[in-house]
């Protein structure tokens, strides 16, 4: 064999090896772990008794178990030292490290903080939620300042069960109503009793709405600070608002306000919140035929039973002699869009702080909140300043003192009125002719030379300003 040839093949069997080297190497660093079985079992810690149905997960996988009818578990774990995850309602979550262990007894410790869970009660008596044996829910504060509401029943919308909050239509500044667990009265009041700190409060609406419509002005509730509650609770049924007698029949909203606590130092909370809101689902008008009644055109009439809105020329709708359009002609087309175009985007920001201090013997807290809200309906404005100071204290064993004092200012601008009133805008706005503008509506009134104020469209009522 010559020189070159042996070289050659001694080079292709050193190759040859260098690989089987390699892929020896790999299949060996790919290869499985080895997997061990683990059994065991989860008990009480406080009574040692077997916990069925405890969730047993691998921690990094999504590999687990659960306990049999007697707390028993069995799975099978891999890797240097594998950890097990135990989660059970109402127990603490608990991690197991495996280690050279084959065999695990487990026991798991009742979680406090949900079994002793503590409920505002009548009165402000505090219970734990398992000693209650009426129904009682508590909202937390965060699900009140987060999504805020200028009237804080509003917040409550989905939070409780049984519970219906009812907005009112008269825009921003307007009450709510609340009920629990249905009405109980065809024609009395069916409301709760709202409770602040212990002490109950009016919520009747100033002006009543009828079926004929109005105004309705907030109220009692409507006038507490979303910023400044620590806790709201919501007792149903009679057993739960026994100690307020009849005036609970419909069950009662505790709410319970933040105050100072020991500390060091001045504890400083800001917040800002800001929202806006637009109508969604608006009403479908036909835009066919126009002012007028059967096919004919009427130019001081609502009804739209008029003739088709072609563009041809008629005669201005408008009654004022004084109008430097009337008599004259206009193209006969529709406005789809005005109801559209007659609302605006509304917006509520909240500006808020709060200072508190403290030491064992007295606490303070303060805080100031102010709030401008624009309503979708254009005019209906609020501007509102909330001022809040409290004081409590234990000077000694035998003495304790809780003072508060509330002050509020708030200017609300064109509260909406509702149903078939007059006022309401948007019953003219539903009842105007779709080949009558926006724009042109305006100027739906004028006075006369008696001093009587008319309507253009419909003389229903007439005021006389002297």
């Amino acid at each position: 064999m010559k020189k070159s040839s042996f070289l050659a093949f001694l080079e292709s069997q050193i190759k040859f090896l260098l690989c089987a080297s390699f892929l020896a190497m790999a299949v060996c660093s790919f290869a499985p772990a080895q997997e061990k079985k683990v059994t065991g079992s989860v008990t009480s810690v406080e009574n040692s008794s077997p916990m069925p149905g405890v969730n047993i997960v691998i921690k990094g996988t999504t590999s687990g178990t659960t306990t049999d009818a007697n707390g028993n578990f069995s799975i099978s774990v891999s890797g240097d030292n594998p950890v097990l995850v135990l989660s059970f309602i109402g127990f603490n979550t608990q991690e197991v490290s495996v280690g050279n262990q084959s065999v695990l007894n487990i026991k798991m410790a009742t979680s406090a903080l949900q079994l002793n869970e503590i409920v505002v009660t009548s009165l402000g008596i505090k219970r734990e939620k398992k000693a209650l044996t009426y129904s009682a829910q508590t909202v937390a504060p965060d699900g009140i300042t987060q999504n805020r509401e200028l009237n804080v029943v509003n917040s409550l919308a989905g939070k409780v069960a049984g519970l219906e909050v009812i907005k009112s239509n008269s825009g921003v500044g307007s009450p709510s109503r609340v009920v629990i667990r249905g009405n109980r009265s065809i024609a009395g009041n069916n409301q709760p009793l709202y409770v602040v700190d212990g002490a109950p409060i009016n919520n009747s609406e100033q002006t009543p709405v009828d079926e004929y419509g109005g105004f309705a002005w907030a109220a009692g509730i409507g006038d507490i600070n979303p910023e400044d509650i620590e806790s709201i609770t919501v007792l149903k049924g009679p057993s739960a608002t026994a100690l307020y007698g009849s005036r609970a029949s419909n069950g009662a909203i505790v709410i319970t306000t933040k105050k100072g606590a020991p500390r060091k130092g001045i504890g400083v909370e800001y917040s800002l919140n800001y929202s806006v809101e637009t109508p969604v689902i608006l009403t479908r008008f036909q835009n066919v035929y126009g002012q007028g009644s059967a096919t004919t055109y009427i130019k001081n009439i609502e009804y739209d039973w008029g003739p088709k809105m072609d563009g041809r020329l008629v005669e201005h709708w408008t009654t004022d002699p004084n109008s430097p359009v009337y008599g004259t002609t206009y193209p006969f087309v529709a406005h789809p869009d005005n109801l559209k175009n007659f609302f605006q985007t509304g917006t509520n920001m909240t500006n808020s702080i709060a200072l508190s201090t403290g030491n064992g013997d007295i606490q303070g807290y303060f805080s100031y909140t102010n709030t401008k809200s624009r309503g979708i309906i254009p005019g209906n404005e609020l501007k509102r300043d909330n001022f809040n100071l409290r004081l409590t204290g234990n000077p000694s064993k035998k003495l304790s003192f809780d003072a508060k004092i509330t002050y509020f200012y708030q200017d609300t601008k064109n509260l909406v009125s509702t149903g078939g009133d007059y006022s309401n805008p948007m019953r003219a706005i539903l009842r105007q002719p779709s080949n009558i503008s926006l724009e042109q509506s305006r100027n739906f009134e004028y006075y006369d030379n008696e001093g009587y104020l008319k309507s253009i469209v419909s003389s229903l009522s007439q005021v006389r300003i002297y």
